[in-house]
């Protein structure tokens, strides 16, 4: 049995895989596996489900300049995988509030109320939920954190309507993987398609 070192391994595989042109980005070249630099920022809306060039976001001033910290976050995590809408937090219980709304920017006048409601979940769980969905060779992953974050968005929404949590969160999301970093990590991309938070 050859045993080989998981990095070189890595490297290997990602050497040998070839971009395959797909629909992607405002300029057309697809994801590069290869690409040690670039990052791609996923907009996960059912109708959307591009990635885009990190550079390509800069360059076509895709950044939304008024969303500061934790507008942005809660921006982030209102991005539905399941759903063209945003999802929304209101005043009232959580068990009634509404999944439909039109808008793809956040309400700034439901942040502190949105950050009540999920200082009652657990706190990696919503750190998880609240990034933005990014794939890249920089991460050592083909997929980036897709997986993740749409699950612990998806657990943070069900923990909302029926103020349970799964018990197997922990496990669903790797907990114990570190949250992802990146330079421009702060900056609030917005999607070309659609407007919404990336």
């Amino acid at each position: 049995m050859c045993v080989i070192p998981k990095c070189s391994l890595f490297r290997t595989l990602m050497h040998s895989i070839q971009p395959k042109p797909t629909l992607s980005c405002v300029c057309h070249a697809p994801y590069n596996p290869n690409d040690m630099e670039e990052v791609m920022h996923f907009c996960p809306r059912p109708s959307c489900r591009m990635s885009y060039h990190e550079s390509c976001l800069l360059a076509g001033d895709h950044v939304d300049q008024e969303i500061k910290p934790p507008a942005r976050a809660l921006a982030l995590l209102t991005s539905s995988p399941d759903s063209d809408e945003t999802f929304t937090m209101s005043n009232s219980h959580p068990k009634k509030r509404s999944r439909r709304n039109s808008s793809t920017s956040v309400d700034r006048s439901s942040v502190p109320l949105a950050l009540d409601m999920l200082q009652a979940l657990p706190k990696k769980l919503v750190e998880v939920a609240q990034q933005p969905i990014v794939k890249g060779a920089l991460f050592n992953s083909l997929t980036g954190n897709v997986q993740r974050v749409v699950k612990a968005r998806s657990l943070v929404y069900q923990a909302l309507k029926d103020t349970k949590i799964d018990p197997k969160w922990k496990t669903m999301v790797n907990a114990a993987m570190p949250i992802l970093q990146f330079p421009n990590i702060g900056v609030a991309f917005s999607c070309p398609k659609c407007g919404n938070a990336i």
